[in-house]
């Protein structure tokens, strides 16, 4: 008889800190084998436009490479993403980036921080990014997988930033202190909810996207690489909007019509 492996879920604990403070990190969930295979595997790939500086990015991870969608896809990845989704799920993006001394990814994201639609006229709510608890169950509309292929120590390195418990923040900060810190970089601040998550190659981080977070600027020599994998229920379309003539529609995405009164007063 074939003896499979375990994947066991999240503690409780680690429900209670993604809901309080929106990020964990598991070591070691690449084998040292897996994480060379992927450096061997990312610069092999098409390669995708970028215009950040000193930086290289890849697309479509899971369409190119069927190691990276068996990562994707496998129940280590899975059983923990259904946790803090709860819902059916559908992979929405993929991708890895490689940065270069002068590289820095600014801070985004942020519950309560803005979002400017070109035809609203004003600053919105990004309600995509929702977090939410009920009857025991998390319930967040996107999840971000960050896989790391480097070790990443400090400051110097690039390191991930973000500010604890900005997913469920009601107040917007960027615009605020940024006026009063004109030219400083947040993630390089003494600001008192920041945090700074150093990582071994290997690790994976997983956090809600509506973190407000970035990175650091890297200055030592040396790659920085990742590869993330984002998800979110499967009733989520691309970002556009989708008019009355477009072929697909919430049926197309999945949308099951069930549990309404209609239906109940039916049944009895």
């Amino acid at each position: 008889m074939q003896r499979t492996t375990a994947h066991p879920g999240l503690t409780a604990e680690q429900l209670y800190l993604f809901d309080t403070v929106g990020l964990l990190r598991f070591p070691g969930f690449l084998a040292e084998a897996e994480v060379a295979e992927a450096r061997t595997l990312l610069p092999k790939l098409t390669e995708a436009p970028c215009e950040l500086p000193a930086m290289r990015r890849w697309e479509r991870l899971t369409h190119q490479s069927d190691f990276f969608r068996g990562v994707a896809d496998s129940p280590r990845m899975i059983t923990k993403v259904r946790q803090v989704v709860n819902q059916p799920l559908r992979l929405i993006e993929s991708y890895g980036t490689e940065r270069a001394a002068g590289s820095e990814l600014l801070l985004h994201g942020g519950s309560a921080e803005s979002m400017d639609l070109a035809w609203g006229g004003h600053a919105t709510k990004d309600v995509s990014t929702s977090h939410s608890y009920k009857d025991g169950r998390i319930y967040c509309l996107y999840v971000k997988a960050l896989v790391y292929l480097d070790d990443i120590n400090d400051e110097q390195d690039g390191v991930f930033t973000w500010l604890a418990g900005s997913h469920k923040a009601n107040f917007p900060l960027l615009r605020t202190w940024h006026g009063e810190n004109p030219g400083k970089r947040l993630a390089e601040s003494d600001f008192p909810s920041l945090c700074r998550q150093p990582v071994r190659a290997g690790d994976m981080v997983l956090i809600n996207e509506s973190l407000l977070h970035g990175t650091t600027r890297k200055v030592t020599s040396g790659p920085r690489r990742f590869v993330a994998f984002s998800y979110a229920p499967s009733f989520m379309a691309d970002w556009r909007e989708i008019s009355s003539t477009a072929d697909l529609d919430i049926h197309d995405s999945g949308y099951a019509d069930s549990d309404v009164e209609e239906n109940l007063l039916a049944e009895a």
